[in-house]
């Protein structure tokens, strides 16, 4: 599903057997490459559900910095052609405005600024679990792997009047979010509702936020039992 970016592997313990080897990250990488590579889509789409009662608002494009200025429409350019946002040329009752941050390698991350819109947004408040509480899952742990999914909210697809709520305004003209974007304030409980659904059957995995924990009592036991082979697949 071309869901993650990294995989940690933060222990190695002494009891292993002879003929088992530790399944190493560059390992893993080798065996299941697609999933480190692209941008990975979850079943289904999300309905971002508003109190129609609040009234809708349009914002200008905000002025960006001539310097970042190519910078800028380059990953529109990109988000654009890996399906994260479209052109959008119908008028829609809200328009949020970009906002542009500069990562410290210097790349371009684009978000939408959805204050209004946040206030309008019904939350699901899905219960976001602490790392106390996962703590506690896993009295016997001693050997961890860590899942990171790569932008972890653009994984869940917006049907079409969602979509057209997170339009944003550019100097380049309007586009609209396909994927759910960051700053929504219901994106991280429901990144983490479905990532905890869909690893909720299987022991030894607990999902916190886009991350997802694996864990074992010894390195066998991490590395060939069921929580490692089923969550990256």
């Amino acid at each position: 599903m071309k869901l993650l970016k990294r995989i940690h592997s933060i222990t190695h313990t002494s009891n292993l057997q002879e003929t088992t080897k530790p399944f190493l990250p560059e390992k893993l990488e080798q065996h299941y490459g697609d999933l480190f590579t692209g941008l990975g889509c979850l079943p289904g789409t999300h309905k971002i559900r508003i109190n129609k009662t609040v009234a809708p608002v349009v914002h200008a494009p905000r002025k960006i910095p001539i310097a970042i200025k190519d910078k800028v429409k380059a990953e529109l350019d990109r988000m654009d052609d890996i399906g994260v946002i479209f052109k959008q040329q119908e008028p829609t009752q809200w328009v949020n405005s970009m906002v542009t941050v500069i990562k410290p390698n210097s790349k371009i991350r684009i978000y939408i600024d959805p204050r209004d819109l946040n206030k309008a947004i019904l939350r699901e408040h899905y219960p976001l679990k602490t790392v106390e509480e996962v703590i506690s899952q896993m009295p016997n742990a001693k050997v961890f792997s860590k899942l990171d999914a790569t932008s972890g909210f653009w994984h869940i697809q917006l049907d079409e009047p969602s979509s057209k709520l997170c339009t944003f305004n550019t100097p380049f003209g309007r586009y609209r979010f396909a994927r759910l974007p960051f700053g929504i304030n219901s994106a991280s409980e429901v990144f983490q509702k479905i990532v905890s659904e869909m690893v909720s059957d299987i022991e030894g995995a607990e999902a916190i936020i886009d991350d997802i924990l694996i864990w074992g009592s010894d390195q066998i036991e991490h590395d060939y039992g069921p929580a490692l082979s089923r969550s990256i697949i």
